[in-house]
C-alpha cells in the first residue's frame, strides 16, 4: 500500500490544550505532541465515519496494554504516597 503524502500543518493552540498535550507525553501515553494530535483526529475521524479512517489498523494491543500497567501502577504510588 502506497504511504499518503504528507502536508505540513501548524496550528495555535491556547495554554489548556498545551497543558493536556504534556500531561498526554508525561504519563507516556503517546512519544510526542504531534502523535496525540494524530490519534485524536483518527478517532474523531473514526466517530464521524469520515472515509478512509475507519480501516487504519488499531494500535498494538500489548503496546496499549503496557503503557496501561505503567499509568496505573504511576497511579498506586502516587495513591499510597498521599
Amino acid at each position: 500500500m502506497k504511504k499518503p503524502k504528507k502536508t505540513h500543518l501548524g496550528i495555535q493552540l491556547t495554554e489548556p490544550f498545551i497543558n493536556g498535550l504534556d500531561e498526554f507525553l508525561e504519563r507516556g501515553l503517546c512519544a510526542n505532541p504531534q502523535d496525540t494530535i494524530r490519534i485524536a483526529l483518527r478517532l474523531l475521524f473514526e466517530k464521524h465515519n469520515i472515509e478512509g479512517f475507519n480501516q487504519l489498523p488499531p494500535e498494538d494491543p500489548r503496546k496499549m496494554i503496557s503503557k496501561a500497567i505503567e499509568i496505573l501502577e504511576e497511579l498506586r504510588g502516587r495513591i499510597q504516597n498521599g
